[in-house]
């Protein structure tokens, strides 16, 4: 016959409080803690959508502004009557004047093809036909139908290539070429001579700082190619080609209804730059490490996924195919973790609180089985000594409890 273990009521008493207050005080912090990540993450999504659609907006205000910079430019009394030396010396500051995003303005002669002024390389920004505006005109070009606008797609690199991380990046951005025409003349009709164009990236910002709720810019035509994005690598393929494209295909199909929404996505790539570098840390540090890495996990107060992005988009008019019903899809991106990195300090105080509470609550039931227990424990004492020459003279009374009272007496 197994004969059953025995435990002290001390013991027990111990454990079935731990049992019932332990659990307890954790169920509490973590019905705290996904509260407050539910409030969080629900500011996170608004604050993208908005930014989407302001993103959106900037880029539609910036095309335009930078549109009748250019028509203006082309009026200038400059090319009028100046010479090659004068048209150099203006092109250099009409790039300065313009936005940061422009990186060539250049100055070419329809007729020859030939580059009369430049600010960047020797290459055509467009190669451009003469027939593409009329040849004569009498009025100051204001129309905005005057203005050629494409892509310029990335370069191919080849492995040798010895350029910088910045000309590398550049190269590898879909940028976009505006041109209009410069006529010459005096009075009347002026004739169609050259053409300004220049050649610009989209305007974008980079969501690289824990607790930035505006997100990264990524902009996709209607056919899924990605224009912009933080990630030079993803920029001028297609979303079909990425890990999450049908997420991504979803949110081009609801822009394009006018909808400005949210969605999870899992591809983008994204850095965080305002951490240091941990290399060389020492020991201590890398367990400390491991055990904010592991104790959320635990205590399921894990932020995220691992590669996890809230992004926010909004839909404008494709700035290359205003004449038709073609859109741009402008998403505002960030890490799930940038988005939610105020929860890491309520991560952190719950951690400890339920560290402190768990040692006090377990503190308070070593007391507490001791002062329940230690009645029985005197009365157990005397019963077991009663016959005993050394036992004490008395039973043990006032005892607190009514029910070991009444025992006592009945001893």
């Amino acid at each position: 016959m197994i004969k059953r273990v025995q435990s002290s009521f001390r013991r027990i008493l111990l454990l079935r409080i731990l049992l019932l207050t332990v659990p307890v005080l954790i169920l509490g912090q973590y019905v705290t803690y996904r509260k407050a990540r539910s409030t969080l993450l629900d500011t996170a999504r608004q604050n993208l959508k908005e930014s989407a659609d302001r993103n959106g907006q900037d880029i539609q205000q910036w095309a335009k502004s930078l549109k009748l910079n250019l028509l203006s430019a082309s009026e200038s009394y400059v090319f009028q009557s100046g010479t090659a030396r004068d048209y150099q010396k203006y092109v250099e500051q009409l790039k300065k004047m313009l936005p940061t995003e422009v990186s060539c303005v250049q100055l070419s002669n329809l007729q020859t093809t030939q580059i009369v002024a430049n600010t960047c390389g020797d290459k055509l920004i467009h190669s451009l036909s003469i027939n593409i505006w009329p040849q004569q005109k009498k009025q100051p070009v204001r129309e905005r139908s005057y203005i050629y606008i494409s892509y310029i797609w990335p370069e191919k690199l080849s492995s040798d290539s010895s350029s910088n991380k910045q000309e590398v990046d550049e190269k590898k951005q879909v940028s976009l070429g505006l041109s209009v025409p410069v006529y010459i003349g005096k009075v009347g009709e002026r004739q169609l001579r050259y053409a300004l164009s220049v050649k610009l990236a989209l305007p974008m910002q980079a969501n690289r700082k824990r607790g930035s709720l505006r997100g990264s810019t990524v902009v996709i035509d209607d056919q899924g190619t990605i224009l912009a994005s933080p990630d030079p690598n993803r920029v001028g393929t297609n979303i079909a080609d990425g890990a999450d494209a049908s997420r991504l295909e979803s949110i081009i199909r609801n822009a394009q209804t006018g909808r400005k929404d949210f969605v999870h996505i899992f591809s983008f790539q994204e850095t965080d730059v305002s951490n240091g570098n941990d290399s060389g840390q020492n020991p201590l540090k890398e367990i400390i490490n491991e055990l904010k890495r592991i104790l959320p996990e635990l205590l399921g107060l894990k932020l995220s996924q691992d590669n996890e992005f809230l992004a926010g988009y909004a839909a404008i008019p494709s700035l290359i195919d205003w004449d038709s019903d073609s859109q741009w899809i402008v998403l505002a991106i960030t890490p799930m973790e940038f988005a939610l990195s105020g929860l890491k300090e309520v991560q952190k105080v719950l951690i400890i609180l339920i560290l402190v509470l768990v040692a006090a609550s377990t503190i308070a039931s070593i007391y507490l089985a001791r002062d329940l227990a230690y009645p029985l424990e005197k009365l157990r004492d005397y019963a077991v000594t009663v016959n005993d020459l050394d036992s004490p003279s008395q039973v043990p009374k006032s005892l607190k409890i009514r029910e070991l009272n009444q025992l006592s007496t009945a001893l």
